[in-house]
């Protein structure tokens, strides 16, 4: 071969060469290109199964709650026209006018309950900061779960410890009420409920264990958000499930606490949160102040 077409032939290989390099440069950007656009593809495929499961769910609570509230209303409506049709005896009266006034408590609830889980979704909780002693809350909870508690024949186990704390008393009292309920819900006949309090000072912590169906793992990821699956079994009773565990985890948070939980399916769950006993400076400055606005 002559050193002419040598050369030709050495620059043909190296352009070659080049033009490999350069086309398996631009293959593995495509390739690149298309696998990140395959994940945003996917990801936003998922975001969009995600937001219509989570739109049914928001269609599907709406009917619950319309049912939920029409139920009460029929009770006002009925007792209310019976009393302007007919001439009723006062035992008769009284009756019907608690009945009445049990109908507009209960739909009082289900409104409390759906205002209160508007506001934790747009962070628009405020607390109101009161000493109390927890213990009295926990009973008072009980007192109100006594007749279900018994229906279901659960043997109750309580340990107390005496304390005071300082928080917010009413979403207190909705944290306890939402575990407590839930743990009666969801529980067997026949079943256990073990409550526990501990204090060290520094920190309150609850505890509730029943032995009733457990949670599954699919759930457990989703347990603490709005609209899950857990909570979208517990729409059909918004009396009996209290605010939902998303706005329990909401509370629990903006009081600069901790809330979790462990479950086995078919042996039951166990729920737990802490709360500060003393709140930041802050806030106890702020609470100093409306004792003060109080002695004026």
């Amino acid at each position: 071969m002559s050193f002419h077409k040598r050369k030709v032939f050495e620059k043909a290989v190296l352009y070659n060469k080049r033009n490999a390099y350069t086309n398996r440069h631009l293959i593995f950007s495509l390739i690149k290109k298309l696998r990140r656009k395959d994940a945003s593809l996917k990801n936003i495929l998922k975001n969009l199964d995600t937001q219509k499961e989570h739109n049914a769910l928001r269609l599907e609570f709406i009917a619950h709650l319309a049912h939920e509230i029409k139920t009460p209303l029929n009770a006002i409506i009925g007792f209310a026209s019976l009393m302007e049709e007919r001439e009723l005896s006062r035992e008769k009266q009284i009756k019907f006018c608690k009945n009445i006034i049990s109908a507009s408590k209960h739909l009082l609830n289900i409104t409390e309950a759906t205002i209160d889980t508007s506001r934790a979704a747009a962070n628009k909780i405020s607390l109101l900061y009161s000493e109390f002693v927890p213990q009295s809350v926990i009973i008072e909870v009980l007192s109100i779960l006594e007749e279900q508690i018994v229906k279901k024949h659960l043997h109750l186990i309580t340990d107390f410890e005496n304390s005071i704390i300082m928080a917010d008393q009413r979403r207190f009292k909705q944290l306890i009420f939402n575990l407590v309920s839930n743990a009666v819900k969801y529980n067997k006949v026949g079943g256990t409920i073990k409550i526990r309090t501990r204090t060290d000072g520094r920190f309150f912590r609850f505890e509730i264990s029943d032995t009733g169906c457990g949670i599954s793992l699919k759930e457990r990821e989703n347990v603490f958000e709005y609209f899950s699956g857990i909570n979208k079994n517990s729409m059909k009773s918004l009396e009996s499930t209290g605010i939902g565990l998303s706005l329990c985890k909401k509370i629990v948070l903006l009081h600069g606490g901790e809330i979790n939980f462990e479950s086995k399916v078919d042996e039951g769950s166990r729920f737990w949160f802490s709360l500060p006993v003393h709140p930041s400076s802050q806030i106890e400055k702020d609470f100093e102040y409306e004792k003060i606005k109080e002695t004026l």
